[in-house]
């Protein structure tokens, strides 16, 4: 292996790009900075092929790295991820590119006989003998200049992963998990997965949204849409706009004008004034426009969902062992129990339906 090479200017970055879409495969990571913004500040992307060649791209020097796209999106390239989704949605927002050929080293640990949901560290010592040192794990990775501990460490996040993938991949029971294994990857491609969620959808992310009356959730649905809107426009986190639980005061009991508004607990009073307009106006359209939680079902008892449930689960987990399977791969109890208590459109897109795990159930 030779020692990583920082990539600080965009020439760099476009020739390297050109070497990369050529490889059979590389190995990704990222490091970022996500605490007081809406979207993650991207502070490194490392790269590494399979010969132990690596790169760190330092956006914060360069700026654009939407060249680092055309390797993202090459569909003749593996990219090695650990723990892929994350990582996959913040290069997403960097380049515009839609990933695709991707293989996660940690759902794929799920079908080689480990854990579903074990880290980077665990499968290199376990599979490789190498202990990685993650002292480096809660750095500022866009203060400049980086050290060489975190450059170490960036690097260490990506050297390794084409190895692991290919234990893994051997570790498979048989062809046939190989296949499934390949058909899980699959679902990675998705586009879905890497596009923002439209505004109207905010609302399923607001607590305690579940005790509001039908006219008070469609309050609820206005305001959290603006709030997410706004959010994004200003990249601050949800909760620096309007915090959640003042969202649903304002729903419970909607104000009628700015001085209403203003006296809701926790409502930002430089901010909201500002924005009183805007907030008063979503109100209104909640208040002219009411609909039901979608989520209120006529639900069978808990216990009843819950027993089916189980018995769903009991054979998974017997079903998975005879394929050396980990079951949380195959479903969580939370996406048993809404196949339960789903109709039937809404099963045809749980993930119970795939091919592989109703080859699984059923084979």
């Amino acid at each position: 292996m030779t020692a990583p090479i920082l990539v600080t200017s965009a020439a760099e970055l476009d020739k390297i790009c050109d070497r990369l879409v050529l490889e059979p495969m590389v190995a990704v990571d990222t490091e970022f900075l996500w605490e007081r913004t809406y979207y993650p500040i991207l502070g490194l992307v490392q790269v590494a092929d399979a010969k132990g060649n690596c790169w760190l791209i330092d956006p914060v020097a360069i700026g654009d790295i939407r060249a680092f796209g055309k390797v993202v999106a090459a569909p003749g390239v593996v990219k090695i991820l650990h723990d892929a989704p994350q990582d996959l949605n913040i290069i997403h927002y960097a380049t515009g590119a839609f990933p695709k050929t991707v293989f996660d080293t940690r759902r794929a640990a799920g079908f080689a006989g480990l854990s579903g949901v074990c880290s980077l560290k665990f499968l290199a010592e376990t599979l490789l003998g190498v202990t990685l040192e993650k002292s480096e794990t809660r750095s500022n990775w866009t203060k400049r200049p980086l050290t060489d501990k975190q450059l170490e460490y960036a690097a260490d996040d990506v050297i390794y992963l084409p190895e692991i993938m290919e234990r893994l991949t051997g570790l498979c029971k048989n062809d046939e998990v190989r296949a499934w294994l390949a058909e899980e990857m699959k679902t990675l491609d998705n586009e879905s997965i890497y596009q923002e969620r439209p505004v109207s959808e905010a609302v399923y992310k607001v607590k305690g949204r579940s005790h509001l009356e039908p006219c008070q959730f469609s309050v609820l649905a206005q305001l959290a849409a603006w709030r997410e809107k706004a959010a994004r426009e200003r990249n601050l986190p949800r909760g620096f706009i309007i915090p959640d639980a003042t969202l649903l005061e304002a729903a419970a009991k909607p104000p009628k004008n700015a001085a209403e508004l203003l006296a809701i607990n926790g409502m930002p009073r430089h901010f909201a004034a500002h924005r009183s307009r805007e907030i008063l106006a979503a109100i209104r359209a909640g208040l002219e426009n009411p609909m039901p939680p979608p989520e209120r079902k006529n639900n069978p008892p808990y216990q009843e969902i819950k027993r089916k449930a189980d018995a769903i689960l009991a054979k998974i987990a017997q079903r998975s062992k005879e394929y050396g399977i980990d079951p949380q791969v195959v479903a969580a109890r939370h996406d048993v129990e809404d196949w339960v208590n789903a109709t039937p459109e809404e099963r045809s897109r749980s993930i119970l339906e795939t091919t592989w795990r109703k080859k699984l159930m059923n084979g």
